[in-house]
């Protein structure tokens, strides 16, 4: 975060004539704020110090800081208001040339009296009171909130035009925000099949993945939408590392299911191993952004390991995975400081799009195989119904007005509808009238018999022939010399249907 925060100000400072960043290695004095102080000392105390700029830690303590900011000729007359831009873990109060200028919170040497100041703060200059060439700044900090000790509390001083300190922090964020689109529909594509069930443990973690990414990119940029209070900047810090670490631990088990040939044992021993690893390199990381960065990528190294092995014992998919994951730990690589703050979320929008197609390949070849399966299955019916129907034919009801009379199904070569009647046709040329609808008729039929037509339901025992016509519909011609007409939608199933039945016993 204080490699993008100094590069940005860099850039905002590009458009702002003579812009003044406060080198962050010059000497500055520095001295403890004492209970009777109401105005700066002159910083000649005993206990008065000279240290670096970026060596200051006003955490669990108050200290006045003097420091020189040289402004340029060009700066003051570009006409623009300036201001005093402060960033980082502190309450603060400013004085320019020995004129107090503002505050960012009330700075005091208790946690009860400290009002805690913006993580990024502004504070309005008055015309006229910067000086061509050195100017004296002096900065009263204290930063007695908070649950933790940080490296480098003062992120950066300069003096620029005066703006919304969260307008440039934002604009370096907002290309990363791009990915959230991405991330979100990961989470709610991938969630929706989970719960369809269509290859649930795979698509759950990517899910997950989605979602713990996309809250990481949330509280990443938190910053630029929220100049929040500089204690919630521990929390968010805290925050970011435990979902790099979740992250990193649904990352691991992903590649281990997607990628390898071990038993479930064997991937919760490697989601295991990963997350201690990560744990212990975390412990003795001393900055943040560090763990953070260790915490994604350790289970990322571990993962391009594992993916390799699975390549190697014959997952040609695990060639992906390995490829895919190597970018991401060539990126954190290559990266200069800023793969937390915008170069991991295209990374892993980009890996997101690759489990995007593998996911598709993956769902192609599963439906595929249940089309195959429930073929067979139907196929096995239809031969059982088949070899039950020829040893022991059934019987259905036919009713007319006035009689009733029982017909073997096994005689029946075809039905016709009629109006309110249906022609049932046998293989001795009858034709036997029967007082109801085809439809209702249809669901006493075995599965010998086969709809057709609107109008028309054959016994497949008796078909002997089926020609496509131009027009795209077809001519069934039966043993007994009759030739149905078979619709054109329905075509593609009774050539499917008459196939099976061809191939039962």
């Amino acid at each position: 975060m204080r490699c993008l925060l100094l590069l940005l100000l860099l850039l905002f400072a590009a458009g702002d004539a003579g812009a003044q960043g406060i080198a962050y290695d010059q000497l500055v004095e520095t001295c403890p704020v004492e209970p009777r102080d109401t105005a700066p000392p002159d910083f000649s105390r005993p206990n008065c110090v000279t240290v670096p700029l970026q060596s200051l830690d006003p955490q669990g303590s108050a200290m006045w800081v003097r420091l020189t900011a040289t402004v340029p000729p060009e700066q003051l007359s570009a006409g623009e208001p300036l201001g005093l831009f402060i960033s980082g873990k502190a309450s603060s109060e400013a004085w320019i040339n020995g004129r107090r200028i503002g505050a960012n919170g009330i700075p005091a040497t208790t946690p009860e009296a400290e009002v805690p100041g913006r993580i990024d703060a502004v504070i309005f200059i008055p015309d006229g009171l910067l000086q061509a060439g050195d100017n004296d700044i002096v900065l009263r900090l204290s930063a007695q909130r908070g649950v933790l000790h940080l490296n480098y509390p003062l992120q950066h001083v300069g003096l620029y035009a005066y703006r919304n300190p969260t307008d440039f922090i934002l604009a370096a964020y907002w290309p990363a925000l791009i990915t959230l689109g991405l991330l979100g529909a990961g989470f709610v594509v991938f969630g929706v099949l989970a719960i369809r069930g269509e290859d649930r443990e795979g698509s759950t973690l990517l899910s997950l993945l989605s979602l713990t990414a996309a809250a990481q990119l949330v509280a990443e940029t938190l910053r630029g939408f929220w100049n929040y209070p500089y204690p919630v900047h521990d929390l968010r810090l805290l925050t970011l590392t435990a979902l790099a670490v979740v992250f990193g631990s649904l990352l691991v088990a992903l590649v281990t299911l997607r990628a390898t040939p071990l038993p479930r044992a064997g991937r919760m021993a490697a989601v295991g191993i990963s997350l201690l690893v990560s744990l212990i390199a975390i412990g003795f990381a001393d900055a943040f952004d560090l763990k953070t960065a260790l915490a994604l990528v350790i289970p990322a190294i571990g993962c391009v390991c594992l993916a390799v092995w699975g390549a190697l014992n014959g997952s040609r998919a695990a060639w992906i995975w390995a490829a895919a994951l190597s970018v991401f730990v060539l990126a954190f690589r290559f990266s200069d400081g800023l793969f937390l703050d915008r170069y991991f979320y295209f990374v892993v929008a980009g890996l997101l799009v690759v489990l995007f197609f593998l996911q598709a390949v993956s769902l192609v070849r599963e439906r595929r195989q249940r089309v195959a399966e429930e073929a067979r299955a139907r196929k096995l019916e239809t031969a059982l119904d088949l070899a039950q129907e020829r040893a022991s034919p059934s019987d259905i009801a036919i009713t007319a007005p006035g009689r009733m009379e029982k017909v073997s199904t096994a005689r029946i070569s075809h039905l016709s509808g009629a109006g309110d009647y249906v022609e049932i046709h046998t293989d001795d040329g009858r034709t036997l009238l029967h007082g109801g609808s085809l439809g209702a008729l249809e669901e006493e039929l075995p599965a010998t018999f086969l709809r057709v037509h609107r109008s028309h339901i054959v016994n497949t025992l008796f078909v002997t022939a089926l020609e496509r016509e131009a027009s795209g519909t077809g001519l069934l011609t039966l043993s007994t010399g009759a030739v149905i007409p078979v619709s054109r939608r329905i075509l593609p199933a009774v050539r499917q249907a008459l196939g099976v039945v061809a191939g039962a016993p």
